[in-house]
């Protein structure tokens, strides 16, 4: 019999797939290797036949290949595969999950990353991994240097401007090994904001996570800013929205919100997203940008 529809619970090493026909029935249950279950897949199934895989670790990568043998490849938030799992969690009640979930007429469907913006991805988790580096060592040398007596006022552009100030001031009570192990932490904390700068300016949030795709189905341009969690904008001439970094505080935020877009569209520090220019609704028109 002909299968329409297969959900797969993928892993490192070992594929549970779980298809079934026209009529939702189950008809296809195997559990493969890595190296061999695309091959199944191609041999047992015909082109256009929807495969489900939750947008897990490697997911975006498997949904590539499996659009490029011809399947149409549909990956779910595993929040909306958990109300489908049956009894005992395991691989074989996950991709009969995946399976059953995809079937959902109101199901919502991750957009499928390429190449390109998994490396704009990867930057931007560099970097938000070295600023997280770079504000404990903030913390760590205020911590420190507490204990000799010296308070640095708030902000990291003020610790930037006291250390050298502390090492220089021979009177302030801070020893010769201490000076040498903050020279040390001063030198790291320079190396991190060098760490901050990694990638191009073009490397973008919003390029990454706005698809073609996503536009065209936008109908109003209000859609826009309450998809990262923005609720109070400004609509210029209909499809332009600007967001100001020095009234940012302003505006207003929903509770389910991207944490990192918000620090893109509120960090006026280093360059935030001031004007968003928007094609109009069904256009097929890219999006601008102005950063």
């Amino acid at each position: 019999m002909k299968v329409t529809r297969v959900g797969v619970d993928i892993a490192k090493n070992v594929f549970q797939i779980h298809g079934v026909d026209r009529l939702g029935r189950p008809i296809w249950r195997r559990k493969l290797k890595r190296t061999a279950w695309l091959r199944a897949m191609t041999l047992r199934l015909e082109p256009g036949c929807e495969v489900g895989i939750e947008a897990c670790s490697g997911a975006h990568h498997w949904a590539r290949e499996l659009a490029s043998r011809g399947f149409v490849a549909k990956l779910i938030s595993p929040q909306f595969v958990k109300p489908y799992v049956k009894s005992q969690k395991n691989d074989a009640t996950d991709a009969e999950a995946i399976c059953e979930a995809m079937s959902r007429p109101g199901m919502r469907f991750v957009t499928p990353k390429t190449v390109e913006q998994q490396d704009i991805q990867s930057i931007h988790r560099v970097r938000s991994s070295v600023i997280g580096q770079r504000t404990a060592q903030a913390n760590q040398i205020r911590g420190l240097v507490a204990e000799y007596g010296l308070v640095a006022p708030q902000h990291l552009s003020s610790l930037r401007k006291a250390i050298p100030e502390w090492l220089e001031d021979a009177e302030n009570g801070l020893t010769d090994r201490f000076r040498a192990l903050l020279h040390g932490l001063w030198t790291e904390l320079l190396r991190f904001d060098d760490g901050e700068q990694v990638g191009p300016a073009s490397a973008n949030p919003v390029c990454l996570h706005v698809h073609k795709a996503r536009l065209t189905n936008w109908e109003r341009t209000r859609e826009y800013p309450s998809w990262p969690g923005i609720t109070n904008v400004r609509i210029e001439a209909g499809y332009t929205i600007a967001v100001e970094p020095q009234h940012h505080r302003s505006a207003g935020w929903q509770t389910r919100r991207s944490p990192y877009m918000v620090t893109w569209f509120t960090e006026d520090e280093r360059g935030p997203i001031t004007l968003l220019r928007l094609p109009r609704p069904n256009s097929g028109q890219e999006l601008k940008l102005d950063v």
